[in-house]
């Protein structure tokens, strides 16, 4: 809700078009516009960040289920025990129970998630067991004065 840039109430950005255009691109293009009411506000630029951040982060995230996958649980049994879980109450089925214990987030392609630092972890580990533990550490850091 930003009057100042968006005067109609409206962001056209749901309307339908010809060509599709990506919520990344119609930021894009305000950011880009030659009106630079878009690129001086600041708590549009912070706020359309973050909605592009967890765009992202929706795009990214995957979820893994260890072992077999079927164990007899129906769709309408798992909706069922999930709209108990929203509602704050335990969970009574426990063929979804032992579902939901099997089921990993992996998000690995998420920037500092911890997901990612597990993988990047893993091959640090791997170069150190390929050519050894390094014989130097160097530690760069920009000075803020000349």
């Amino acid at each position: 809700s930003y009057p100042s840039l968006f005067p109609n109430g409206s962001t056209f950005f749901t309307k339908p078009r010809i060509r599709p255009v990506t919520f990344s691109g119609w930021v894009r293009h305000l950011l880009q516009m030659h009106d630079d009411r878009f690129r001086t506000h600041y708590d549009f630029i912070l706020a359309v960040y973050n909605q592009v951040q967890r765009l992202k982060v929706i795009e990214a995230t995957r979820y893994e289920i260890s072992g077999y996958p079927t164990s007899g649980v129906k769709p309408e049994t798992l909706l069922e025990q999930l709209g108990r879980v929203e509602r704050n109450l335990p969970i009574t089925d426990n063929a979804v129970r032992s579902l939901l214990n099997r089921v990993r987030t992996c998000g690995s392609l998420i920037t500092h998630s911890p997901q990612r630092k597990v993988i990047l972890r893993s091959h640090i580990f791997s170069l150190i067991n390929k050519y050894g533990w390094p014989s130097y550490f160097i530690t760069l850091n920009p000075a803020d004065l000349n």
